[in-house]
């Protein structure tokens, strides 16, 4: 502390200076506790008494509950049983040791005592008012005994939801080979958090669920295809291998390719799922859903004014439809980020102008602060221009005009616009909207000769799929190697059942 007082009396150059020797001091000083801290958690002659005992003076640690979590983390969960077990017979445990043992359950269910789990749940839950917080830990206890079921109807108590409480249950779910529940909640997860963890598809996959693909299997097997496609979930290469050890030993030959543009699997000649464009009913339905639940709503255009909304409202009205929506600053980006403002802004012209010759009618959506270019490039020659507020989100702005415009209507942007999906929670309504933005898209483009050109949507459904009767399974699956979120991977998993 003497340092950082001489550096602010001598001036601000010397600050990084003594930052540096502060930060090396606190990780010095906290290897050493950790250093301590091991050599107490190792020692074979002291028992488990002793141990917290010594950790707490050691590292100065006025309760027993920062013990806990330190012998916890340092994987001595059975050190912390055998503490708990006797202070439960002996005296009182405090609602803060109780829920930090349950809050690890989920990870040490070998070691964890059940009675005394089962203990400290019934004595949380037998408290006046328990808050959302430890709730949490109750779930995570529950999840890691018989009356995991419990936790289901505590998660959907919850006030604040927790994602990790979710997880937990589906994996007790897993582990007790109920999958028709687990299955619901793989899709309760999907809809409130949008993803699934590899930890979760690994243990899904090397479950007896997929152990033998008779009637019950193949049920199963065809929901957990169905589940990576419609959340455009791709798997870790290590899940894809775990579920190929399955396939092969159930009758399938595996293969693995780079998907390119063509309509048949390169492995087994299969033909690829082609993406199906939305009715005119289903249409109406999305477009009535979004523009209630989405756009309007009570939260009218996030971030946005409701003088900025009424007046882009009014420019729709009098100007839709459209043929092409571009979201002006996402395009404007592709070209990357370190290309001088004056290319970018050429090359944004390009894609307009491109559009423009083919005859399409254009509203590009900007921001304010582009105003200055777009004017230098006279962007009001070749389409419609809007421009909303800087700190206004241009997302439902751009979905809006597009719906306004009717079903065939493209929208130009690299944007998943995966919240906006996710705001609707209908599993019906929300493939409607996958289904329109993977049909209605224009996301594909090209640099050539200092020009940005468009491809358009590829006809084949780059998701996870299966044949009628599983004859054959196709998933997309992460490689490791880093590609642009709204791209696909390019690599796939081909399984062909052998026949004899």
């Amino acid at each position: 502390m003497f340092k950082v007082f001489l550096a602010l009396r001598k001036g601000i150059s010397v600050l990084p200076e003594c930052a540096n020797s502060l930060h090396t001091s606190i990780v010095q000083n906290n290897y050493r506790f950790k250093e301590k801290a091991l050599q107490i958690l190792n020692d074979s002659q002291i028992d488990s008494t002793r141990k917290i005992e010594s950790l707490k003076t050691v590292l100065n640690l006025k309760n027993d509950s920062p013990a806990f979590k330190i012998a916890f983390e340092n994987g001595k969960a059975e050190l912390v049983t055998e503490f708990m077990k006797k202070k439960n017979e002996t005296s009182n445990v405090s609602d803060a040791e109780m829920l930090i043992y349950l809050r690890y359950v989920p990870k040490y269910l070998d070691v964890v005592d059940q009675k005394l789990v089962t203990t400290f749940i019934d004595r949380i839950l037998g408290m006046e008012f328990v808050p959302d917080s430890a709730l949490y830990d109750v779930i995570h206890g529950l999840s890691g005994t018989k009356e995991w079921q419990k936790g289901i109807s505590l998660y959907n108590q919850l006030k604040n939801p927790s994602k990790n409480c979710l997880e937990n249950l589906i994996i007790a779910s897993i582990n007790s080979w109920d999958f028709d529940t687990c299955f619901r909640l793989l899709k309760q997860l999907c809809i409130s958090y949008s993803t699934i963890s590899d930890h979760i598809l690994e243990t899904l996959v090397e479950s007896k669920v997929f152990e033998t693909l008779n009637k019950t299997g193949k049920y199963h097997l065809k929901l957990f295809i169905s589940l990576l496609a419609e959340n455009e979930i791709y798997p870790s290469n290590n899940v894809t291998k775990k579920l190929e050890r399955q396939l092969v030993s159930n009758g399938y030959t595996v293969n693995r390719f780079l998907f390119k543009r063509h309509g048949k699997c390169p492995k087994c000649s299969t033909q690829f799922q082609v993406q199906t464009p939305l009715t005119f009913r289903e249409y109406s339905r999305l477009k009535g859903a979004v523009m209630k639940n989405v756009l309007v709503g009570n939260d009218v255009f996030q971030r946005s004014t409701p003088e900025e909304v009424e007046d882009f409202k009014i420019f729709i009205k009098d100007r839709a439809p459209f043929d092409v929506i571009i979201d002006g600053l996402n395009v404007l980006y592709i070209s990357g980020i370190r290309v001088d403002q004056s290319i970018k802004y050429r090359k944004l012209l390009s894609l307009i102008q491109q559009l423009k010759e083919e005859n399409k009618k254009v509203l590009l959506i900007g921001r304010k602060h582009m105003e200055n270019g777009l004017r230098n490039i006279n962007v009001s020659k070749y389409c419609h221009l809007y421009l909303v507020n800087n700190d206004s989100e241009d997302d439902p702005f751009m979905i809006y005009s597009s719906l306004m415009s009717g079903p065939d209507c493209y929208v130009a942007t690299r944007d998943f616009l995966r919240n906006h999906m996710f705001n609707l929670k209908d599993p019906e309504l929300k493939e409607f909207f996958v289904r329109w933005r993977k049909t209605r898209q224009l996301k594909n483009f090209v640099i050539e000769n200092d020009k940005i050109c468009y491809l358009p949507p590829v006809k084949e459904d780059r998701v996870a799929q299966f044949s009628e009767n599983l004859e054959s399974v196709h998933i997309p699956y992460e490689d490791g190697k880093a590609r642009p979120i709204i791209d696909p991977p390019k690599t796939w998993l081909c399984a062909k059942r052998i026949t004899s």
